[in-house]
């Protein structure tokens, strides 16, 4: 029996999801990466969230400023209140929060995607143990090059 790759990728980045629920205080995350040929991240894994919700995540740098500031500082960003251009205007109001965090993913200065995670709709103050978890995920994510598994 032949196993699909990429259905073994979307596992990993579902349980690296699930992985910042349970060891951080977020309920739902979801995991987006570049694809080059899309021109867009994409979806790739999520813990919590509506799958029809997940299935629609897209965007780019341009129209995500939470993600481009945790990509260039390098660093777990939070948001609370509004999402309204913080997030593509399509999701500002379609997560049902206005509270998200974005933890970079990256790695040796390649921007890679993000993971978007939240406590469904309840407000967000991250402390440092939680910061630095998040932020190691996210650099697990990173090292995981997708492209080598497909």
């Amino acid at each position: 029996m032949e196993l699909d790759a990429t259905t073994e990728s979307g596992v990993f980045y579902d349980r690296v999801c699930r992985a910042v629920c349970t060891l951080t205080s977020m309920r739902r995350a979801a995991l987006l990466l570049y694809d080059p040929t899309y021109g867009a991240v994409i979806p790739i894994g999520s813990h919590g969230v509506d799958p029809d919700l997940f299935a629609r995540f897209e965007g780019t740098l341009d129209e995500t400023p939470i993600a481009r500031r945790a990509l260039e500082q390098d660093r777990v960003v939070e948001v609370n209140g509004s999402l309204e251009g913080q997030v593509p205007p399509r999701y500002a109001r379609l997560a049902d929060t206005e509270a998200i965090t974005c933890t970079p993913i990256a790695a040796a200065r390649r921007w890679l995607g993000v993971i978007l995670a939240d406590r469904e709709g309840e407000p967000i103050e991250l402390d440092d143990a939680e910061r630095e978890t998040m932020l190691t995920l996210g650099r697990l994510a990173a090292l995981t090059d997708r492209k080598s598994v497909v």
